[in-house]
């Protein structure tokens, strides 16, 4: 019942409602003196009409909205607004309706279709990056003298130019030759989410040729250039067959004996002498694996290959073409194109967009945009200066060092204002910090499920204050947010108040009449033989009680003590006690069914198939009587549990009538047309 009357709420809650121009609000009844008014009845009586199959009159819907409103007062006291049911169904159902006006759509839409638009082009760069040292943890200071080099460096680019010897990368250094976020000089054509956010928007928006200033990242500083701009190549299938090295990494005899090898081979399948299909029936004839070796799949130009496995593949132009032996850490590649795929639409690709964003440091521009449009709604105030000292303090102490927070001074100083009305000190930021610090020494198994977890962990310690702060001010918004919705939106209270009553309502009937209906057997007896006249059956019902037992020798105890007993309840105290001592051996069903109702019954009194033996409890039997009539309200108990139920609901309704002072004032209804 409870959830037919949350289905009917959120199938009623579009229903606009509104008053014929009036300039006043009457009150149409009053409870105990408190004034229900017209805009309300008016509300409630629209709403209760739009999907009626019998439309009311005002005068016969009036008085079962008193009773509705009767049973919202009686459940407050009852006190039933205040059990765990209640407040779980309530706060579920508060946080369903408050999402759309706490999150903006709009602006996440836009992002990922801006990043799309992005997904639409490649852009041919030239990069350079200036490493902070591998540590954990880097102070301002640290970076100063390194920034002092990038603009040197930025300077002779400006002169010079990007130059194969920039600054040389080892071969043997895989990570550089993987990434192409740390590779030097030309790196060749990259897709967005390729670099840190802030470099690949500088290489998406900056003039061609252009040459950027360093461009600091977690990583350090980057210069970069774009080249070139082109319409974006989307991915590739192919095969490959690789010809190994025995050894990693190899020595260079060790590469030049397999460049011969690989050679040979192409030149024989160049020449028409051999096929690709020859080579890996060979090569996985050698290795004895399946024909599907040679198969590698899907290759983009983000995917985490090395640059010239990637270059060579996307630059195969049509099926069936087959590249030159290319390089790799690993040996060289034979390449066959089998299949070049566009770019996939919008929507098919959001949603790796949305995982893909999540982890990487997008994910921070996206969420201050987010943030950036959330604060716009408040009258917000941040006291710099205090938050100038906590700057101060991480330019020298790391904010996820417990030293941090012990050098705090200034902690009752008000950090954040929210329209005057809710102020945090620095000391509620400090205990924030403490929240971030013992996450950093958790396991992600371990972190709460509210836990904010950085997927990009900075480095630079005044970056982690800001990141920390920003991360404050989003949940001190949205808890001022989400917390004075009622206060700021009208439509939204309104849906609560609409949603309240009609829980408490369900919640009180259910507690006074609808389980009672279901589980009071003197009271259903009693109805039962008070109005035994007016119960019949459709026809002959069988009448008893199905045995189940788990062996044959328990089946015929419980058949033994079922002759000395001349009630149901008689014979299970008797099997309790001296079958089911131990454990279960017996169990009872009872009842009164017509035919086909129950498949123990069909096959022994009707005459039907042996039922689907249970494999807990396989031996049965049934004891029992044909009945014609109603013996007692469990042979019509639907029939009856619905009779009683109404009368209980007619006998709910005097009793709050007589216990609450209901005023009625019928000549506003006119109001209503």
């Amino acid at each position: 019942m409870r959830n037919k009357l949350l289905l009917l709420f959120f199938t009623l809650l579009s229903v606009a409602a509104t008053l014929n121009a009036q300039s006043a609000d009457p009150v149409v009844f009053t409870i105990n003196n408190k004034p229900v008014h017209l805009s309300e009845v008016y509300q409630a009586y629209t709403r209760g009409n739009e999907y009626a199959e019998e439309k009311q009159s005002i005068e016969e819907f009036l008085e079962s909205y008193i009773d509705f409103k009767l049973n919202v007062e009686e459940a407050r006291a009852q006190q039933l607004d205040t059990t765990l049911i209640y407040r779980s169904q309530y706060n579920a159902f508060r946080s369903r309706l408050a999402a759309p006006y706490q999150a903006n759509n709009n602006i996440e839409e836009q992002f990922y279709k801006e990043l799309y638009g992005r997904f639409l082009t490649n852009v041919e760069v030239n990069h350079v990056l200036l490493p902070f040292d591998k540590k954990n943890t880097i102070f301002p200071a640290d970076t100063l003298a390194l920034y002092q080099k990038a603009m040197k460096l930025y300077e002779k680019i400006q002169k010079e130019g990007f130059t194969p010897d920039i600054l040389p990368v080892a071969k043997t250094d895989t990570e550089m030759q993987m990434s192409a976020e740390n590779r030097n000089g030309y790196i060749g054509w990259i897709t967005p989410l390729m670099l840190s956010n802030n470099v690949e928007n500088a290489v998406y928006t900056m003039p061609l040729m252009e040459i950027s200033k360093p461009i600091r990242t977690q990583k350090g500083y980057h210069i970069v250039q774009a080249l070139n701009r082109r319409p974006a190549i989307g991915g590739v299938d192919v095969e490959q067959v690789v010809f190994g090295f025995p050894r990693i990494p190899p020595t260079q005899h060790l590469i030049d004996s397999v460049e011969i090898v690989a050679k040979r081979e192409y030149e024989l399948i160049r020449t028409g002498k051999s096929t690709f299909d020859d080579l890996c029936a060979e090569y996985t004839k050698v290795f004895q694996t399946g024909r599907e070796d040679c198969l590698f799949g899907e290759i983009r130009l983000d995917s985490n290959l090395p640059p010239t496995f990637i270059a060579a593949a996307i630059s195969l132009k049509e099926p069936g073409d087959i590249s030159q032996p290319i390089l790799s850490d690993y040996g060289f590649h034979i390449i066959r194109l089998v299949k070049k795929k566009a770019i996939a639409g919008y929507e098919s690709m959001k949603k790796s967009m949305v995982e893909a964003v999540s982890k990487r440091d997008k994910s921070d521009q996206l969420a201050a945009e987010l943030r950036k449009e959330l604060i716009s709604r408040f009258d917000i105030k941040i006291n710099n200066d205090s938050y100038a000292k906590l700057n101060n303090i991480a330019s020298e102490i790391s904010p996820r060092d417990t030293a941090f927070i012990a050098s705090v001074t200034n902690g009752n100083d008000i950090l954040i204002d929210i329209e005057g009305k809710r102020q945090y000190d620095v000391n509620a930021f400090v205990q924030y910090i403490s929240i971030k610090q013992k996450e950093s020494n958790l396991s992600p198994r371990q972190l709460p499920t509210i836990a904010i977890v950085e997927q990009n962990p900075l480095n630079m310690t005044t970056d982690i204050l800001n990141s920390y702060f920003n991360k404050f001010i989003w949940i001190a918004v949205s808890e001022y947010n989400n917390s004075t919705l009622e206060d700021r939106n009208p439509q939204f209270k309104q849906a609560m108040e609409f949603f309240t009553n009609q829980l408490l309502s369900s919640e009180v009937l259910e507690k006074n009449i609808w389980q009672r209906a279901k589980t009071d057997k003197e009271g259903l007896s009693q109805y039962f033989a008070q109005h035994k006249d007016k119960y019949s059956l459709s026809a002959t019902k069988y009448k008893g009680t199905v045995i189940l037992a788990k062996t044959q020798d328990a089946l015929a105890k419980a058949q033994k003590l079922a002759a000395k007993q001349t009630t149901t309840e008689g014979l299970a105290n008797a099997i309790r006690k001296q079958i089911n001592k131990k454990s279960t051996q017996v169990r009872l069903e009872s009842g009164a069914w017509y035919k086909k109702e129950n498949p123990y019954i069909d096959n022994k009194i009707f005459g039907g198939e042996a039922p689907k033996a249970n494999r807990e409890y396989p031996y049965f039997a049934v004891i029992g009587k044909f009945i014609d009539t109603p013996e007692d309200y469990t042979d019509v108990r639907n029939a009856v549990v619905a009779d009683y139920q109404e009368q209980l609901q007619l006998d709910w309704s005097k009793h709050l009538r007589e216990k609450y002072k209901v005023d009625i004032d019928k000549s506003v209804l006119k109001n209503i047309q």
